[in-house]
């Protein structure tokens, strides 16, 4: 009976020891004391209390990740990014009308520094706290050498310790998740095309929107997820998009792939899954490899060409149904390749320094709306007033210069502290900083309670307040990011009231600390109270819909370039004409597709009550994406020589189904956007599933347009074929996929309504879920 006891407790004791948080937490009990101790003896105590800082910036506040070379650069950045801000704050200490205008701008540039996530979106509070230390110190100038040394010295041996004592790789969980997905996604590959089709080919559907949950998780709404300041992250959250567009495909192309598909499809189908699983493993084992991106490269450029021989055999032969079934059943494998291709070679390069490869067909560069975006592109982008993160930085920034207008009015002893208290509970809203205040105040009334019984005890036993310091340093470290605002806020104070009896005794510290921190609080809530006090939620409707807008033009003009290229009997000015306004509508679209997806993300992370509302959200950011995508991919190839005139009616219809297609997109979103605002709070929306219309023998809505469209170019092929004209079969292939692109954005936005129709139906019956019998009417638009 002890035994299995025994055995648990050994169990969790393990679990602990080997846990981040227990890590971190011995790494600040080691290093604070012995850096404190330093300083002090050398004679710097200005020096001890700056160093003790930066331990707490970087190890806690902080607590970079990544690989140990990132980590370290990471450190080291900030470290000096905030000596650099300790200068500025000390130099503009005696001028308050330049000091707080100062404190509205860097507060507001290095929030907004926070669009590039990873080590940036953790350095905010770590470069801006020196500022505010040299600010509201006195005479900082007359100890600005002690404190530069203390805080430089403080960032290189966090920045070491950080390497080198039980270090702790986080990110592996979102890497590990996504080379699961790819490989789920082969497998999912291989039993539709394998020889025969093998029986759990719906078991392999399910489990690849199980894969994809779990990368969504472990994504979405996290700030402090990878971002733009390394080239393996800015691939990271590349290979997030180009999956969730890969599951789409999966999910609706999958169960279209004939019972027996022929072999030029099906010998693409598993080099396909050949290369997802090649280039997972090569992104879970950190190196960089473009074996698999070649081969699959190599085969695409081969099953093309099978296609096309085998479409000009059938048009020679007058055989135009046959030509259209060939183009037509070979579309899944295709799209499906191509969906792999970009995360094959992303996941292929990320960890390395290897020049990216440019897709290319036939020559010619592909346009992707996944290439990986440098920082200074990312920040600039935000530089607008409509920009989410541009609006929060400044709400931000403005917080901090009035608490430091506060501080300058009041003249509080230790005016960072009424800084930090701003900071800790600045959220995105009104409602979420005054929930975060509550917390905060349970744990600075905790922390005072502490503080008031270490005071007695340690005044006049000097030996005990450093006795007591790293078992304290150790509990922050364990609690930060790890247990609740109140049981961090609590011990914050405690050690903050010990390092003070180190450091400096007085009796008041206690009662001081909860003072300006309620200061701080205050401050918070007035600006959350008067600017943007609902956060960003109000604007994800405006900003998703003028991004679906402006995706919908982008496919409306690539899609006149590829019946100008393909069909049209115009010039090659005209042809150029219409190339460059694509070009332009591309530009717009990606950086309407960029900033909706931000204000999404930050009104994510600000605690929307719902789960359905998000998953609302990101369906229509999905398919705006897809959308652009697929307007993307369809028009890059130029033909030599004009088609006939004859053949400008199909092209007239190619662009109005586009339109048709847009305007439908534009609808879709808009609803789905409005049915998330009254949404209750525990309402649960339908598990994406396979769209039933999809099936092999079920009917698919298709709307008039694209109805006409498909007429038009079915009649196309058959006057081609009762003309022979063979070599037209490179033009059929080519409009055949695009219209079957076109046809994938049709389908989801039939799911969209078929979602929204279920949702109707739910409000009416008064139910708080959707009846699981009709889930996959829903289809699978996420």
């Amino acid at each position: 009976m002890i035994l299995p006891d025994a055995r648990a407790t050994a169990r969790s004791v393990r679990r602990i020891t080997e846990s981040r948080a227990a890590g971190r937490g011995l790494r600040v009990a080691i290093v604070m004391p012995l850096l404190l101790a330093f300083f002090e003896w050398i004679k710097l105590p200005q020096g001890a209390f700056l160093a003790s800082f930066a331990t707490l910036s970087m190890l806690v506040i902080g607590d970079f990740s990544g690989p140990r070379r990132e980590r370290f650069t990471s450190i080291v950045v900030t470290g000096a990014a905030g000596a650099g801000t300790l200068a500025l704050g000390a130099a503009l200490a005696a001028y308050p009308y330049v000091l707080i205008p100062a404190a509205l701008v860097l507060g507001t540039f290095v929030a907004l520094l926070g669009v590039l996530r990873g080590f940036m979106a953790r350095a905010t509070i770590p470069i801006l706290l020196p500022f505010f230390l040299a600010a509201t110190t006195a005479k900082p100038m007359a100890a600005l050498v002690q404190m530069e040394i203390g805080w430089c010295v403080g960032t290189l041996v966090s920045a070491v310790a950080a390497i080198t004592m039980w270090p702790y790789f986080p990110r592996a969980r979102l890497t590990e998740a996504m080379c699961d997905a790819m490989q789920v996604a082969a497998a999912a590959l291989r039993s539709y095309f394998a020889t025969p089709a093998a029986d759990d080919r719906a078991e392999r559907l399910v489990a690849v929107s199980t894969s994809m949950q779990r990368v969504r998780d472990l994504f979405s709404g996290q700030l402090k997820r990878p971002g733009n300041s390394y080239r393996r992250e800015r691939f990271l959250v590349a290979l997030v998009e180009e999956l969730r567009r890969l599951r789409i495909g999966l999910l609706t192309q999958l169960p279209r792939v004939p019972a027996d598909p022929p072999a030029r499809d099906r010998d693409l189908g598993q080099e396909t899954a050949d290369a997802l699983d090649q280039a997972a493993q090569h992104l879970r084992d950190g190196r960089d490899d473009l074996g698999a991106f070649g081969m699959l490269n190599e085969a695409r450029v081969v099953h093309r060409a099978r296609v096309v021989d085998a479409t000009a055999q059938h048009l020679a032969e007058a055989q135009g149904a046959a030509a259209g079934g060939v183009v037509i059943d070979s579309f899944p494998v295709r799209s499906l390749s191509m969906l792999s291709l970009v995360p094959v070679r992303d996941a292929s390069v990320a960890h390395g320094d290897e020049a990216v490869p440019h897709i290319t067909f036939r020559g010619r560069r592909m346009p992707t709306t996944l290439a990986p975006r440098g920082p200074w592109h990312r920040v600039r982008g935000e530089l607008s007033w409509s920009a989410p993160w541009f609006r929060n930085s400044f709400r931000l920034g403005l917080a901090l210069a009035l608490a430091l207008t506060v501080v300058e009015l009041t003249s509080v002893q230790r005016g960072y502290w009424v800084v930090l208290g701003t900071l800790s509970v600045m959220r995105l809203d009104l409602l979420s900083t005054g929930r975060t205040a509550w917390q905060v105040v349970q744990g600075q009334l905790l922390g005072f309670c502490l503080g008031v019984l270490i005071i007695p005890l340690t005044t006049d036993a000097h030996w005990l307040a450093w006795a007591l310091l790293p078992p304290l340093a150790f509990a922050q470290g364990y609690v930060a990011n790890n247990k609740g605002i109140i049981v961090q806020q609590m011990m914050f104070t405690a050690l903050l009231v010990d390092l003070v009896m180190v450091t400096s005794p007085r009796r008041d510290i206690a009662l001081l600390r909860l003072t300006d921190v309620l200061i701080g609080l205050a401050v918070a809530i007035v600006v959350s109270v008067l600017v943007f006090p609902r956060g960003l939620v109000p604007r994800v409707q405006s900003s998703v819909s003028a991004a679906v807008v402006a995706a919908g033009d982008l496919l409306v003009a690539q899609t006149r370039l590829l019946s100008t290229r393909v069909l049209s009997h115009q010039d090659a000015a005209t042809s150029s004409s219409e190339s460059a306004m694509a070009d332009a509508e591309d530009l717009k679209v990606r950086a309407a597709i960029e900033q909706a997806a931000e204000t999404v993300d930050l009104a994510v992370a600000q605690g929307v009550p719902s789960e359905a509302q998000i998953l609302l959200w990101s369906r229509a950011i999905n398919l705006v994406e897809f959308m652009t995508y697929v307007a993307d991919v369809i028009a890059p190839v130029r033909y030599r020589g004009q088609a006939d005139a004859r053949d400008e009616r199909a092209a007239g219809n190619l662009v109005v189904a586009a339109k048709d297609i847009a305007h439908r997109v534009h609808r879709a979103v808009d609803e789905l956007l409005a049915a998330s605002t009254d949404l209750p709070p525990d309402f649960r929306l339908p598990d994406p599933g396979v769209y039933p219309s999809l099936r092999p023998g079920a009917e698919r809505p298709t709307s008039a347009g694209l109805q006409q469209a498909q007429v038009a170019i079915a009649t196309l092929v058959d006057r081609w074929a009762a003309e022979r004209r063979s070599d037209m079969a490179d033009r059929a292939v080519h409009l055949a996929w695009a219209l079957g692109w076109l046809n994938e954005i049709e389908g989801i936005v039939s799911s969209a309504f078929a979602l929204l129709d279920i949702m109707k139906e739910a409000r009416v019956d008064g139910s708080d879920t959707v009846d699981p019998g009709s889930r996959e009417a829903a289809g699978a638009t996420a």
